[in-house]
This record gives structure tokens, sequence and C-alpha cells, in this order.
């Protein structure tokens, strides 16, 4: 996967703006759709972990349900977890 192209300018404004105002960059917000590329999942298995685990969402931009990094690799430990189940090897 192509990362996406960031500026010089962009990454010393992002720089500046920390060191000068302390202000920290909003923390990277995932949908379910960003999860299961990520994750290379079908999307009713990454569904299924959040409904069954309680996963509450960060927030909603629009419509859209939106989850952070740490839900991120929860859902990806859980479904490393259901996948050694299967197979029968339980940790």
């Amino acid at each position: 996967m192509k990362k996406p192209f960031k500026s010089p300018v962009y990454e010393n404004a992002i720089r500046c703006r920390v060191q000068c105002t302390g202000e920290r960059p909003m923390p990277k917000l995932l949908t379910v759709g960003e999860i299961t590329r990520r994750l290379n999942e079908p999307a009713h298995r990454v569904e299924y972990v959040i409904r069954s685990r309680g996963i509450r969402e960060a927030g909603r931009a629009g419509a859209y349900r939106v989850f952070t990094e740490a839900d991120c690799e929860y859902i990806r430990h859980e479904l490393a977890r259901i996948e050694r189940e299967r197979e029968g090897v339980f940790a």
C-alpha cells in the first residue's frame, strides 16, 4: 500500500505548530472500511468483533463510525485469537 505524500513544508508546519504552541495533531481515526483494508479482513468479521466485544466508536464523521488506532490493534488481536481458537491452539 502506498503511503500518502506529505510535503516537507507541511511536515515543517506541523512540527513548528507543536513546538511553538504545544498543540498536538489530531489522532488518526479509522472507519470500518479503513480497518478492513488495513487488516486485510472481510467487513463482516471486523463488524462481528466490534459488536461482540462491545467496542465503542471514538466518534462519528457524518454517518460513519470512527475508531482509534488502539481499537484497530485490539480488533487485530481479537481476530488473531479467534483464528487460533478455530485452529485448536488456545493461548
